[in-house]
């Protein structure tokens, strides 16, 4: 598995997470 391949993996679940939470707190708030 090479370096790029990890950044971006990270970078696609970083996003993710992000919008994950901005449906939560619209959802909540």
């Amino acid at each position: 598995m090479s370096i790029i391949f990890y950044i971006f993996l990270v970078i696609i679940v970083g996003i993710f997470v992000l919008i994950w939470f901005k449906i939560l707190d619209k959802f909540g708030g």
